[in-house]
Parts: structure tokens; sequence; C-alpha cells
């Protein structure tokens, strides 16, 4: 007999509303004054086996935009494996009661034999580290596919040593005159997990469908493109958790339009003519990057080195976000920790070129230090204290165009907790100083900045009531700007019945000589029968000018969330 026994249907679900109310549609955003979502997720387990479904609609969908709306059924891969693991635990444990005064072998024996005994269809599934059906956003690598929404399936299969990831169809919607349907196909397949050690090698395809949308309408530059990237990662754990490396290398190929004229018949490796529909529009480039970590338990050492570089032409559909930024890049990272975890000092050194392959006439690099220093002590303030440096530099010969810049960041933040017999008290000090210096004799851009924010909270042990209150001081020096901003906030909460919840709160910030804001502002949460729990915000902002920029405003802003999980 199976050691699962399951109920054979079983029903769970979460809800979550949200909607946004306002009078004025703020400056340089694109997002209506009001609008409402919906997220809606329905479980359902059958003899154990959990299938989830992810619905999202957004009234801010624009008919000139990617669709916001989506719809995925997903099938819980983690809740499955927890609950088998849990099972077999518990089996376990009995087990060695039951034979703990029987030989060995029997309690082997009958451990083996319970987990044998669990339903083949769990064995099975268990292999799966996840199944997505409709839309879906797909994680391989960072510099192949990472998170862009895909239509159609997206699954993850890891049977002992073989690893298998597949997905497809659909990754863009067509719209009218700007852009084309695209289709996305992605694989991965090799030996090992994704988080331990493994080598993967990696396949994408993404292309333009040219008949989506009717070309001869178009009056931009738009062509139908296509991308295809070939690669492998890895990584080697050695000595437990002691030492691990890990490398990537992709190459890409890209069509920046399908429909230009054909290569001739031999001008490109047989491999690249199957995999692509390379023509006089294409272009290849590739990356690679390599990265070391040594942790040392004894001293509580742990070390980084990264190595990467990102050809100017490598190019990823899967992420689009990574495309046309070429670099160089050499990164060392040493963190120690001291007096048993009282003190612990981060270091780092960064080293970037942005002329990968020198096609610029001009090379600039950048230098970047980072240290960091955190101290905890008891009945003591803690206290961090980082210092970043950073430089950069190009390499131009001609008088005038040499640039060369300096920043340095200043932070430090600390905190204090304390307890009476009547409230417990947190106070937070945070300051930051920033300055920047160039070599420019005219028009340069040195500047200084200073922020400086306290904040106190207190919380009442025998009443349910808290106040919070901060002071903010920041002020700004440049060849163009002079100003200075202070800022004061105070709010109190009050839970009544010990489940609704209530803040009201007052924000004041002033800019010498040119504006001053001032808010006020409550919200409040608390269950709402059986529809589920509610938390609603109301602000009203009152912001005046002394310069001219937008002109004085009042703007309201109401926002209400409804959730629940049943």
């Amino acid at each position: 007999m199976s050691i699962i026994n399951e109920k054979p249907f079983v029903f769970s679900a979460s809800y979550k509303v949200f909607s946004n109310l306002q009078n004025y549609q703020s400056h340089g955003t694109q997002p209506p004054k009001n609008y409402i979502s919906v997220n809606f997720n329905p479980t359902i387990t059958i003899y154990g086996i959990p299938f989830t479904a992810d619905l999202y609609i957004d009234s801010k969908q624009r008919d000139f935009k990617q669709n916001l709306n989506s719809f995925a059924f997903l099938f819980d891969i983690n809740s499955l494996t927890k609950k088998i693991k849990s099972k077999l635990e518990e089996k376990k444990n009995s087990l060695i009661e039951e034979f703990k005064n029987k030989g060995e072998q029997e309690l082997k024996k009958a451990i083996t034999n319970a987990v044998h005994s669990l339903p083949g269809y769990m064995k099975v599934l268990s292999m799966f580290k996840n199944i997505g059906i409709w839309e879906t956003f797909p994680k391989y690598t960072d510099y192949t596919v990472s998170g862009v929404k895909v239509k159609g399936l997206d699954f993850t299969f890891n049977p002992g040593l073989i690893y298998l990831q597949a997905t497809g169809i659909s990754n863009l919607d067509k719209i009218a005159d700007s852009v084309f349907s695209r289709n996305l196909l992605a694989t991965s397949l090799g030996v090992g997990e994704k988080d331990n050690s493994h080598w993967h090698f990696t396949f994408m395809k993404a292309y333009d469908n040219e008949n989506s949308i009717d070309i001869s309408k178009i009056t931009s530059n738009l062509t139908p493109g296509e991308n295809t990237i070939l690669g492998f990662d890895n990584r080697l754990k050695l000595f437990g958790e002691r030492f691990m490396v890990e490398g990537e290398a992709n190459v890409s190929v890209t069509t920046r339009d399908k429909l230009a004229p054909k290569l001739n018949a031999g001008e490109l490796p047989k491999i690249v003519e199957d995999l692509t529909n390379a023509n006089t529009s294409s272009q290849f480039d590739f990356m690679y990057r390599t990265k070391s970590l040594i942790n040392i338990p004894e001293s509580k050492s742990n070390v980084e080195i990264e190595y990467k570089l990102i050809g100017p032409g490598f190019i990823s559909y899967g992420n689009p976000g990574l495309s046309g930024k070429g670099k160089y890049n050499i990164k060392v990272k040493l963190d120690q920790e001291l007096l048993e975890g009282k003190v612990r000092f981060t270091s780092s050194y960064e080293y970037r070129d942005n002329n990968v392959g020198g096609l610029n006439s001009v090379t600039t690099t950048s230098q970047k230090m980072d240290f960091k220093v955190n101290l905890k002590f008891e009945d003591a303030p803690s206290l961090m204290l980082r210092y970043i440096p950073v430089t950069d530099e190009n390499d131009a010969t001609i008088p005038g165009e040499y640039y060369k810049n300096n920043l340095d960041i200043f932070m430090m933040m600390s905190n204090l907790k304390y307890k009476t017999d009547g409230f417990i008290g947190n106070t937070t000090l945070f300051v930051t100083s920033t300055s920047g210096k160039d070599n420019k004799i005219l028009d340069s851009n040195n500047y200084s900045l200073m922020d400086l924010t306290v904040n106190q909270n207190f919380s009442f042990k025998n009443i349910p009531f808290s106040i919070n209150a901060g002071v903010s001081y920041n002020t700004k020096n440049s060849n163009n700007d002079k100003f200075n901003t202070t800022g004061l906030n105070l709010s109190g909460t009050y839970t009544f019945f010990e489940f609704w919840s209530n803040t009201i709160g007052v924000n004041y910030l002033k800019e010498t000589d040119k504006n001053n804001k001032l808010s006020f502002s409550f919200s409040s949460g608390l269950p709402v029968w059986d529809f589920g729990d509610l938390f609603i915000i109301a602000e009203q902002n009152f912001y005046k000018e002394d310069i001219f920029k937008y002109g004085d405003n009042d703007d309201f802003v109401f926002t209400a969330t409804l959730s629940k999980s049943f």
C-alpha cells in the first residue's frame, strides 16, 4: 500500500483585486489615472498532485502595447516534491522506531520498500522541476532566455543526471503597423541540476512573422528579424561547498531583415546554414564569462572572482535588455567575518571597458572599489560604514576630448533598539555623501550631495499603538544649481479589536525657494466577512511652486486591495 494516501479532490484558491483612483495625472507618467487589476490563482489537487492556474487581468491594457493580461496553467512541482519528502521522512522515522530492536538489513529493506510503494505517476512527476502551460516567464541564463513572456509550454525534466528544459512557442503579439508577432523556441540539454554541478547546452531561436502585419503600410524602417543563440553553461562544485567554478559561452546570429538577399552557398559553415536563416543583413557575435567562488568556513572567508566579455554585436531576443551593450568586465570580491560575526568586512574591485572589439574611436574605462564594514555588538547600536570610489576615464588624445571623472560615495547607517516596561523603541540614522569631479575647465559637472535621515519608532506594550517620526535634510551644490530640501513626517498606528489596523500620517517637504509639498494620508486594513482582507490607502497632496515648472496642483489618490486565500 502506498505511504501517501490523499483525498481524490481538493480545491484551494487565492485572489487579489487592486484598484487605483486619482483626480490628477502625474507629469511624465503613462498609466491612466484610474485602473484596476485582478489576480486569481486556483489550485486543484487530484490524488496529491497540485495543479495551479494564474490569471491576471489589468485595465491598463492598450491595443498599441504588448498584452498585460495573462493566463498560465502550472504544475506545482515543489509542493509535490515537498509532500513526498515529508511523507517519506515520516515513514522512515516510524520504521526506525519499529525496527530499533531488529537488524540493520531489515530496516534498510523496509525503507526501500517504502520508497518503492510510491505511486508510479508521482515518481515520474517528481522528476519534473516545473511545468508551465500557456503564458510563462522561463529562465535559462541571463544571456540567453531570461524573463520574457512565452505563450505555449515550458518545462524542466531532471531524472537523475539527465537535464532537459524546453520552451515555446509565441513571444510577442502583433501590433498593427508597429510590431511583428514573434515566436521563440528554446531548449537546454545536459547533465546535472541547475543549482549544482552541471554541464548544459542551450539553443534558442526567436523569429518574427513577416506576414503578421502589412509591411506595405509601414512608413518606418521596421523589418522582420531573427535571432539564434547556441552555447553552454556549466558549474563544478568541489570539496563540498568550499570551491565552485562556473562558466558560460554563447554565440548569437542576428538577422535584422529576414527579407534581405540571401548569401551565396558555402559562405557560411554548414551548421550555421542549418540553424539560422542568415543573409546579407545578418551579424554574429559572442559572449563568455567565468566565475570562481572560494569558501573557507574555518575562517568564515569568501572570495569571488568573475571575468566577463560581451561582444557589442551579441543580441538575445530572450533578454532584450542585454542586447547591444558590449563590455569587458573583471570583478574581485572578498567577504570576511570576524569575532563570531560581530564584525563583517566586504571589499570588491571592478574594472569595465566599453570598447570590446575596438569599434569605438575612444575607449572609456571604469574602475570601481567598494569597502563596507558592519559592526553588530550586543547592547550597542549597529553600525554600517561604506565607501565607494569610482573613476571613469577615456583614452582620447585630442585636446578637449579627454575626459576623467571621479565619483566618491560615503554611507553610514546606525540602528539602536531598546525597550522599557512600557514601550519598544527603534532609532535609525542614515547619512550619505556624494561628490563628483571632472577634468573639464568649462562646463564641468562638479557637484556634491549630502543626505541625512533620522527615523524614530515607538511601539507601546500595553496598548496597540505605535508612533513613527522622521526628519530628513539633503543639499546639492553644483555649478548650475544649489538647493536644500527639508522633510518631516509623523504617523500613528492603532489597532482596534486586535484585527482592524489604522494609520494616520502627515508628510511635509520643502525645497528652498522652489516648491513645497504637504501630504495627509490614511490607511486601514481589516477582514471583510468572508470576502477577504481589505487594505485601503487615501492620500491628499498639496503641491505648491515658487518657481513655475508644472504649476500648483492638489491631487487625491485612493487605492484599495482585496485579497484572500481559501
